[in-house]
Parts: C-alpha cells; structure tokens; sequence
C-alpha cells in the first residue's frame, strides 16, 4: 500500500522501485560479515528472501525492514528509519553492528532453522569426567 504522493510519483515514473538482485545482497552480506558469511547470508535469505524492499508487518502495528529485517525499535536504536533501511548496504552493516554487540544472530530468532543448517564452527566440547 502506498499514499497518493507515492503512487502518483510511480505513476509519473520520478521514482524507481529497483534494487539489488538478491545475488548482489548475498555478496554484500558475504563482504561485510567476514567472520561467519555463510550464517549470515542463511539469516538474511531467511528474512527477507534477499529482498531490500521487504517489508513484514507485525502484530503490534510495527514492522520489519529490508534484507535483515530490522524492526523499528531497532532502527531507532541505529538511528535508521524504514528509508535508511531499504537501502541495502546501509541494512547489511547495521545488521553487522547488532550482530557484534555479542558476535551472534540473537537479534533475528525466527531464523533459528536457517542457522540450525549452516554449521557456525566447532561444536562445544563437553568436561571429562575426573577419574
């Protein structure tokens, strides 16, 4: 859905709603997020379909936005708004910002299967038993 203004300016064609192909996204994610690429570009394919311009409305009237899918108290927080967000390299590397507080995906939850998929490292040992 769109306002008038939006729809008249597409109309009018003094706008354009093209966007990164979700080979080029991919290859963003695997630039930014050198130290697991693989895990985050499964997290954003889960997300957003590699789409910039997706867009997931939530039950409490907020939303989700672009390839990582940001939320609007997240954005705020990065001092983003649902604009900043469609443009995709601005998404990648904020998404990479949230992911370093903890070098982990702990902000996209609903991914858990995508990262379940794609091994992130070694897995944890568990103690010995003393003899």
């Amino acid at each position: 859905m769109v306002d008038d203004v939006t729809k008249k300016a597409l109309y009018a064609q003094q706008v354009s709603m093209t966007t990164w192909s979700p080979a080029k996204v991919a290859q963003r994610v695997r630039e930014v997020f050198v130290e697991d690429p693989g895990t985050a570009v499964a997290v954003a394919r889960c997300a957003s379909f590699l789409d910039p311009l997706y867009v997931l409305p939530n039950t409490n009237g907020s939303r989700n936005w672009g390839v990582f899918q940001i939320s609007d108290a997240r954005l705020r927080d990065l001092d983003g708004t649902p604009l900043r967000a469609f443009d995709p390299d601005w998404n990648i590397r904020a998404a990479h910002r949230l992911w370093s507080v903890r070098h982990d995906f702990h902000d996209w939850p609903s991914c858990e299967a995508a990262l379940k998929s794609t091994p992130t490292g070694k897995p944890k040992s568990t103690p010995k038993s003393k003899r």
